[in-house]
């Protein structure tokens, strides 16, 4: 994102020289301004009426079980090694 008047960070990553690192200094409104970018530079190379876009929280989900279906991407159990979890619950103090 070199040379962008929109104020995109060209190096919008804590590890800008490890691509297997995420990107993770993106707000929303910039992924916005890039996909209009993309799709503005990509329009001759995608079908009528297509347009690149953020997956809905569906479609995301979706993507991360990648074809499973227990109740939970890694199996039907749940623990705190699985994911941030405590099977204790207290009512909040007043």
């Amino acid at each position: 994102m070199t040379g962008n008047t929109d104020s995109l960070s060209a190096t919008p990553s804590q590890w800008p020289n490890n691509p297997n690192r995420p990107v993770e200094k993106v707000s929303w409104a910039d992924a916005q301004i890039f996909l209009t970018r993309l799709n503005a530079q990509q329009s001759a190379n995608i079908p009528a009426g297509w347009a690149y876009v953020l997956p809905t929280e569906s479609q995301w989900e979706y993507a991360c079980r990648a074809g499973t279906t227990t109740m939970y991407s890694w199996g039907n159990d749940i623990n705190a090694t699985r994911a941030n979890y405590s099977d204790q619950w207290s009512e909040p103090d007043p």
